[in-house]
């Protein structure tokens, strides 16, 4: 199996003891806070170096309302020296109580939204063949936006490293003042300019022709994301133009992409086994 959730004690065949539980419940948490792993590795030899030699980014690096006490835990829970590691149960859990003091209602109010969310991603055609923990992954690196009717969302013309996914109502690709196409819940939009390095800048205008739920993948966010989940966006794009979607071929992914695409998918198949 992997090593994933292994202690340096553990990978080295060490005794053991219950701080390798800790060590195993500090990557847990670690991965339900932030949609992936604290270790990034090819194969088995890279993640035992790791988790043997390298410090792990804390998880507010991926989601910015992460409180620094909670970074703290978990950071405390995953040490490499058995002697800087929480020693029991008790202190690990004083301290996980701690960090979420006075927190409780503002963390099931937020529960609740990214629940919300899930479904309506889960929901989506693009996202079929996403894990659930992949789908979690892209809830914590995605920006929700309500739109009113006549919302400018994209310009023709303008850089942008960010894509969309329309969860609810209608929006319309405008160029010259002539209407393209009316995109509907489901549809993705804007994706040449971070899949494309030549296609940087917008070429047409994308309003809200209703109220409308816009979900923004910024380019930064899918380029930190987790490997797996970044191939399976890879190869969701390759099945857009194929949806039957009334889209411009401007939106479109060209066939530079697809030659890219097809190899994420074939490296994809090879990991998966398939």
């Amino acid at each position: 199996g992997s090593p994933a959730y292994m202690s340096p004690q553990q990978v080295r065949e060490m005794p053991l003891n219950h701080q390798t539980d800790i060590y195993s419940l500090g990557v847990v948490m670690y991965q339900l806070l932030t949609g992936r792993l604290p270790f990034q590795a090819s194969n088995n030899y890279s993640m035992v170096y790791q988790i043997t030699h390298i410090e792990p980014p804390p998880p507010s690096d991926f989601r910015r309302e992460i409180p620094g006490n909670l970074d703290a835990v978990v950071a405390r829970a995953m040490q490499k020296d058995l002697g800087a590691r929480y020693a029991s149960w008790e202190e690990f859990s004083h301290d996980l109580a701690q960090a979420f003091r006075n927190k409780q209602l503002k963390a099931r109010e937020r529960d609740f939204a990214d629940t919300e969310k899930f479904e309506t991603l889960r929901g989506l055609p693009f996202f079929a063949e996403f894990s659930d923990v992949e789908i979690w992954e892209v809830v914590r690196f995605s920006d929700w936006d309500q739109v009113s009717p006549e919302t400018v969302i994209m310009k023709d013309g303008e850089p942008g490293d960010y894509f969309c996914f329309l969860a609810e109502g209608e929006v319309r690709i405008n160029k010259r003042g002539r209407i393209l196409g009316i995109l509907t819940p489901g549809d993705c939009f804007g994706e040449m300019a971070v899949i494309s390095k030549s296609s940087g800048s917008r070429n047409a205008d994308v309003v809200a022709q209703t109220p409308a739920k816009i979900i923004t993948i910024r380019g930064d966010a899918l380029r930190q994301a987790s490997e797996v989940c970044r191939m399976h966006f890879y190869a969701a794009f390759l099945e857009v133009p194929h949806q039957g979607h009334h889209r411009p071929a401007t939106f479109r992914v060209t066939p530079h992409a697809i030659r890219a695409g097809s190899g994420v998918v074939a490296l994809s198949n090879r990991i998966s086994g398939g």
